[in-house]
């Protein structure tokens, strides 16, 4: 069937593509799984079949409820990574209370661009040495 045919997508069961109904787990099959997976978060095939013949599931079942859990562990994982990131980021943001950035006249004397620093002739001052710098505070 193709989307412009336009048919129902109940006839693929007439094609033999039928897909099993979803498996509701019970409250115990969840709860023995999860603590499967707080165990280990990978399942040998030997503790597969003895986890599914325990909970009256099949292997396959098994199977892939521990993979979409190992896809829900990694993707909460992240989340808390991407949470205490951007947490430490905030922290580390310099705190400036009305927003705005500061003007001109009232910017910081004390910090120097590279055009401040300024190094004296030898015939301007007998007493700084060669390697000496002076230094001007930056007026813009």
């Amino acid at each position: 069937c193709t989307f412009v045919s336009g048919c129902s997508p109940g006839s693929h069961a007439l094609l033999g593509k039928t897909r099993r109904p979803r498996t509701a787990f019970t409250s115990q099959q969840l709860l023995e799984l999860e603590k499967q997976f707080r165990q280990n978060k990978y399942l040998s095939r030997p503790k597969r079949f003895e986890v599914a013949t325990n909970l009256m599931l099949t292997e396959t079942q098994v199977k892939i409820w521990f993979q979409n859990r190992r896809m829900k562990w990694k993707r909460s994982k992240k989340a808390q990574h991407d949470a205490k990131s951007s947490k430490e980021s905030e922290a580390n943001k310099p705190i400036n209370p009305t927003n705005q950035k500061p003007s001109s006249s009232t910017a910081n004397a004390d910090v120097l661009d590279a055009s401040a620093v300024v190094r004296p002739h030898s015939n301007e001052s007998k007493a700084l040495q060669d390697d000496e710098l002076l230094y001007r505070p930056y007026v813009g």
